[in-house]
Parts: structure tokens; sequence; C-alpha cells
């Protein structure tokens, strides 16, 4: 389970996003500045261990996590599909996928391989970021597909100092696609529904 911490000071914030933004640099890094050493979020594993990141250890996992996407192949518009669980590693990949303006499609650990496939399918991601505990369903999936995403392991510690590239920041439009859900499929197959980069502004 995972919590989050304080939140931005509505007061101070407009509604109404700007032509061009990137919610990393424009909350995220902000945050870190304002906030750095204030707790930004705790996790607990299944067995009650807690983990604290700070603001600034946040960024630092925005960073490294979005110079290691694009060293995979993940850039602009291409979608990063997430296969992880609602741990600190899964909002490490994404704030790493919107610093660099990849779209980010988070998929269940319940999701099965005929499930998967069907994502992969439809939203042909450049990447899959996949816990170890999620790959064997994964890689069932993967053999009923033609084309293969790059995979990388879901990781709190993204590399750092090797030989990723210092991706720079996309500018990002609030019409530019910003995050890929699924349907629940109660009533027909899923689909997928694309909620734009203002979506994200709008969550502050």
């Amino acid at each position: 389970m995972v919590t989050s911490g304080e939140h931005c000071n509505v007061a101070t914030m407009s509604f109404s996003p700007p032509a061009k933004f990137n919610f990393f640099t424009d909350i995220v890094v902000p945050l870190s500045s304002n906030r750095g050493g204030m707790t930004a979020l705790t996790a607990f594993d299944e067995f009650g261990a807690k983990r604290r990141f700070s603001f600034s250890e946040i960024a630092e996992l925005g960073y490294t996590a979005g110079n290691a996407l694009a060293a995979a192949g993940a850039g602009p518009s291409k979608v990063v599909m997430t296969l992880q669980g609602s741990t600190p590693e899964w909002i490490a990949a994404m704030l790493g996928a919107w610093r660099i303006g990849a779209v980010v499609l988070p998929c269940s650990e319940m999701l099965r391989a005929k499930d998967l496939e069907q994502r992969l399918r439809l939203a042909q991601p450049a990447v899959v970021v996949v816990a170890e505990r999620d790959r064997q369903e994964l890689e069932a999936a993967l053999g009923m597909c033609d084309e293969k995403p790059t995979l990388v392991e879901a990781v709190t510690s993204w590399p750092q100092g090797t030989n990723e590239p210092d991706v720079k920041t996309v500018a990002t439009a609030a019409e530019d696609p910003s995050l890929i859900i699924f349907t629940s499929g109660t009533t027909a197959e899923p689909r997928p529904a694309v909620h734009l980069q203002r979506y994200l502004w709008g969550q502050w």
C-alpha cells in the first residue's frame, strides 16, 4: 500500500493548464525544492515493513527512471506499460515516463496472459516495466504477440552514473496523451481510454 504525503497548496495553483508544461518539472521538482526532506510517500509491504521517501528522493527517482526508460526505447508519445502493483517502483516508473513525454499504461497484477496480450496488441508499448513476480505471466502474453517491447525490471534504485543518457525533460501540450486506462470489461471487451496531459494537471 502506498500513501501520499502533503499535497500542493491549491490556493497557489491554476486549474487551467498552460499550453506547454511537464508534470514532473512543473509539479514534482518545485515540491522537491520547497519540501525536500519532508515525507512525500510512505509505503508498506506485505509484511508490514515501512519505507519512507522524501520529496527530494521522489524527484531523484523520476530523473533516473526517465533516463533508464529512454535508454530502453521510451520517449515522447511512446507507451510505457507497467506491471508491478501499487509500489514506490511504480511511482518512479510513471514519473520517469512523464518526464520524457511518454504515455503510461498501468496494468493490474490480477491480469492474466490473455488480458495482457490484448493490452500489448492494442497499445503497442515500447517498454514494459515488470516486477519479477509478474514476469512469467507477461512472458506468456508476449508469446502470443508479434511485436516485442523492451522489458525493464521494476526497481527502486534506478541506474545512476551508468551509460543512460541524461535525457532532457519534454514539454508536453495539454492535449498530448499521458495515460491509458482500459475499461473493466464488465459488459464488453475492455477498451483503452486515453487521458490527456491536462488530466495530470487537474490532479493537483
